[in-house]
């Protein structure tokens, strides 16, 4: 099949409607691929020409109801999907298959309502003929016009992701159906079933001829002369026979006149003399035929015990032929095995010389005893084993020698640390000292400015209270209380109320002068919070260096010998460190010489197989030439009895087969005997004619 257009909608990442319409958009192209980052929807096209066709895919699951409860086809948040797809068949035939699901009202959030599956064929250009709409029908419709069941076409046409392996997976016999279903070779196959069915018949016709052919009997020359001769005197002892019939016809028609004409009695005389003679032939003959019969089975009987002795002659060559075969294929069997170990012993050799080259044996002996003997001295009797253990000693000595080395620089280090902290802690608590201090002159400014401030403002507010009244002044009169004091003169009636712009000018001097120290008061507060929390990291820190000062000291004091400054630590660690020198340089030699030993172990070794295996393989070769021998000499009597029973037989029998010749006496007797039982029945005819005439006589 050929997909020539697909148009699909709403079908899972791919929103909206799209079409690809391979015919128009590519032209001729045969190969498509499709290409995108992951999740762009590739795969959905081909759900959707799997979906089209079958209406099903095989890695989306759709839901078989209207619940909603599982559908992963149509995209989320729509309310209707579809599948189109144009195909054509290997035989030019075009076909429109359409599949579509739709939610309730076409909403997002209806409920799924049934899925719609029709198939069309093309029976114009712009005209279609629908074939089915039934889901099942449409479907089985499909399958019948592909070939293909949707099984076949994800298995082969249209493998979803991770599934290429089910094809790989099948039986050969579902594996080829599916691939002759894709290329159309499914005609060969018939073709090839059909070839076997005809060859089948002939090989049948072949073999029943064979088994006639296997019955014919193929003579020689002389035997076929000699039937020749027997077929002539039997064709003219029938012709014998026809004459004498065509009497004895002519005698019983002559019988039939008789009986017709009674009258003519007188004339039927002769006519009964004549079957007489007739009579007397055909009793002569009988005679005859017994007589050949007998002559026959005296014959056959005579050759019983010539054919018994032959055929036990035939046995016992048959079992000597048996032996002398047995006896051949022994000897072979001991010159082949003979010539392959002659091979392995040359083999053996040539290894055994190319093990060695030029240095004979005793020398490589000699070599390994001096190489054991040099690890002996040089081990000076301990094991190597032994050697190392010092070695791991030597290095443990030196890597302590080296922690007390880097213990007694790292404690110097510490303890300049060390100073530098006690250092900076008193300065910083000199610093600290000093800040107080001056936080402490800066609170009394600082409450100085407060007050001045204060009583600025206080002032200020008043002004402000005396000015805020200015109505009810002018209601006031020189004698009359004040509503509000009692007081019967008004000095600011008169309008000499005292401004407050001089004051707002010195509460401003004041207040800036109040920040000056305020900010100074708060810096230093500040500073001094830092310096408190620089003194506490410094003890801290001086706290810290004690602790590991006193860390180090502990290695030192772990020296395995008494340590007065680093000069004794550097001569201890350069002596555990030529110690060391000296037992790496031994077992180094040591390890070279077992090396040495090693292989000079395994030459002697491999020398001392390959000699064992020459020797046995020289041994397996001289019982393999007496035993040639004796199955020779075993093989030259069966040959010797064989020739003595041939000879015999052929002065007894000749070269003649017993069974052919067996068969030929048997068959001349029965011949015989069937000829005498003719020629009995023939007689006894007669005679009963020659009675019936002479009763019609009477």
């Amino acid at each position: 099949m050929k997909i020539l257009k697909v148009v699909f909608e709403n079908l899972a990442s791919l929103v909206g409607k799209h079409e690809i319409d391979f015919v128009n958009e590519f032209g001729t192209e045969g190969i498509f691929a499709i290409v995108g980052d992951t999740g762009t929807g590739k795969t959905t096209i081909l759900d959707a020409i799997c979906l089209a066709l079958y209406g099903q895919t095989p890695r989306l699951k759709m839901n078989k109801g209207q619940d909603g409860t599982e559908n992963e086809i149509m995209s989320r948040r729509t309310g209707n999907c579809l599948a189109d797809v144009i195909f054509e068949t290997n035989n030019g035939e075009q076909f429109f298959c359409h599949w579509e699901q739709q939610r309730a009202r076409k909403r997002a959030d209806g409920n799924f309502q049934p899925v719609k599956h029709t198939i069309s064929e093309r029976i114009a250009e712009q005209q279609w003929r629908e074939i089915t709409t039934k889901t099942r029908e449409t479907v089985a419709v499909i399958i019948e016009k592909t070939g293909m069941s949707f099984e076949n076409f994800t298995r082969s046409i249209l493998l979803a992701q991770n599934e290429f392996a089910k094809l790989l997976e099948s039986s050969p016999a579902e594996r080829a159906n599916i691939l002759e279903q894709i290329t159309g070779t499914d005609i060969y196959s018939k073709i090839s079933v059909k070839v076997f069915e005809r060859s089948k018949e002939i090989k049948n016709d072949v073999d029943k001829l064979n088994d006639k052919l296997k019955n014919v009997e193929i003579l020689d020359d002389e035997k076929i002369a000699v039937i020749k001769t027997e077929i002539t005197n039997l064709q003219k002892k029938a012709d014998e026979y026809k004459k004498k019939v065509i009497v004895i016809s002519e005698g019983l028609k002559y019988r039939e006149e008789c009986e017709k004409a009674n009258n003519e009695k007188a004339k039927l005389e002769p006519e009964l003399q004549k079957l007489e003679q007739n009579l007397l032939i055909v009793r002569k003959a009988e005679s005859d035929t017994l007589t050949t019969y007998n002559e026959l089975v005296k014959i056959r009987d005579g050759e019983l015990e010539t054919i018994n002795k032959v055929r036990k002659i035939d046995n016992e060559i048959t079992g000597i032929k048996k032996d002398l075969a047995n006896a051949e294929k022994r000897c072979n069997e001991i010159a082949n095995n003979k010539t392959s170990v002659e091979k392995s012993i040359i083999g053996l050799k040539k290894n055994l010389s190319n093990l060695l080259g030029d240095e004979p044996f005793d020398t490589l002996k000699r070599n390994h005893e001096t190489t054991q003997s040099d690890i002996n001295t040089l081990a000076a009797g301990k094991e190597l084993s032994v050697w190392r253990n010092e070695k791991e000693t030597a290095v443990e000595s030196k890597r302590l020698w080296e922690s007390i080395l880097a213990a007694f620089r790292k404690r110097e280090e510490l303890l300049l640390k060390k100073t530098d902290c006690e250092k900076n802690i008193n300065e910083v608590q000199t610093k600290l000292s000093n800040a107080i201090e001056v936080l402490k002159q800066l609170k009394r400014d600082k409450e100085v400015k407060d007050n001045i401030v204060a009583q600025i403002q206080k002032r200020r507010d008043g002004y402000l209270a005396i000015a805020s009244l200015e109505e009810h002044r002018k209601q006031l009169a020189d004698g009359i209380a004040c509503p509000c004091c009692g007081s019967t003169e008004h000095p600011f009636a008169k309008g000499n109320v005292p401004s407050v712009g001089s004051l707002d000018e010195e509460l401003k001097d004041a207040k800036k002068e109040k920040k000056i120290v305020d900010d100074n008061y708060n810096s230093i507060n500040l500073e001094i919070s830092k310096f408190e929390s620089e003194h506490k990291q410094s003890n801290k820190n001086l706290s810290g260096l004690n602790e590991q000062i006193a860390n180090e000291n502990q290695k030192i004091e772990a020296a395995p010998q008494i340590i007065t400054n680093v000069d004794s630590v550097h001569a201890a660690l350069a002596a555990s460190e030529t110690a060391l020198k000296q037992i790496d340089d031994m077992i180094v030699k040591i390890e070279t010489l077992q090396k040495r030993e090693g292989v000079q172990n395994k030459q002697i070794t491999s020398v001392q197989k390959f000699q064992t295996e020459i020797e046995l393989n020289t041994k397996q070769l001289n019982q393999l030439e007496l035993d040639l021998c004796e199955h020779e000499n075993e093989r030259m009597n069966y040959t010797n009895q064989l020739q003595v029973v041939q000879n015999e037989r052929i002065q007894l029998f000749g070269d003649k087969k017993l069974n052919e010749y067996e068969r030929k006496l048997q068959t001349d007797v029965e011949s015989a005997l069937k000829e005498h039982n003719a020629k009995k029945e023939e007689k006894n005819y007669m005679e009963n004619n020659y009675k019936q005439v002479m009763q019609q006589l009477d």
